[in-house]
C-alpha cells in the first residue's frame, strides 16, 4: 500500500496540468480504502495474536512426539571423518538442508496463515473498495490494482499439513519428505 501512496505523489500532474475530477475521486476513494484496512488490520491484533497462539498450542498437541527420534543437527548434517566430503556426503547434506529449509517454511507459512485469519473479511473488503477504481494514468491503475490483488494473494494460500508432513519425514527416516512439501 505504501508503494501505491508514493507513486500517486510521484505521478501528480504536472505543474499546470488540471486534476481530474475523476482521478481526485478514485484518489479519495483509494486513500479510505487504506485507511479502512489500517484501521482494522490495528483492531485485528490482539485476534491474530490470539490465532498464533492457537495454532502453537495446535501444532504442539497434534505433533506431540512425531520428532522425538529425529536425529541432531550434527548427525543430520554430519560431515566424513577425515578429508573433504565425497559427492554423496555433499548431495546428503545438501538434501538435509532443504528438507529442514522446507519445514521451516512450512511452519512459518501456518503461523502466516493462522496470524492473516481475522483480516480476511478487511483484505476482501479493500480488494472489492479498490478494483474497479481507474485513473487518468494507466501505470497508477495497473499499480493500484496490483497491490489489492497481492493483498489478496498473500492471504489465500492455506495453513499447510505440518504434523503429517513431519510425521512422513519421520517414517522416511529423515530422509524424505512428501512431493507436495
Amino acid at each position: 500500500m505504501t508503494c501505491v501512496l508514493a507513486l500517486l505523489c510521484a505521478a501528480a500532474p504536472a505543474a499546470g496540468a488540471p486534476l481530474t475530477a475523476s482521478d481526485r475521486a478514485a484518489t479519495r476513494a483509494l486513500l479510505l480504502a487504506q485507511e479502512r484496512l489500517a484501521r482494522t488490520l490495528l483492531d485485528n491484533l490482539p485476534s491474530s495474536r490470539n490465532a498464533v497462539a492457537s495454532y502453537h498450542a495446535t501444532l504442539g498437541q497434534e505433533c506431540a512426539g512425531v520428532l522425538a527420534g529425529v536425529p541432531s543437527e550434527q548427525q543430520l548434517f554430519r560431515a566424513p571423518a577425515a578429508g573433504l566430503p565425497t559427492p554423496r556426503a555433499r548431495g546428503e547434506h545438501q538434501r538435509a538442508e532443504r528438507q529442514v529449509s522446507a519445514i521451516e517454511a512450512e511452519i512459518s507459512q501456518g503461523l502466516q496463515a493462522a496470524a492473516y485469519t481475522p483480516d480476511r473479511a478487511a483484505v476482501d473488503t479493500y480488494v472489492a473498495a479498490t478494483a474497479t477504481l481507474t485513473f487518468s494514468d494507466p501505470g497508477i491503475t495497473a499499480v493500484v490494482r496490483k497491490s489489492a490483488s497481492s493483498a489478496a494473494e498473500e492471504l489465500a494460500f492455506m495453513a499447510p499439513g505440518v504434523c503429517s508432513d513431519l510425521r512422513f519425514w519421520a517414517r522416511s527416516g529423515y530422509g524424505s519428505l512428501p512431493p507436495e512439501t
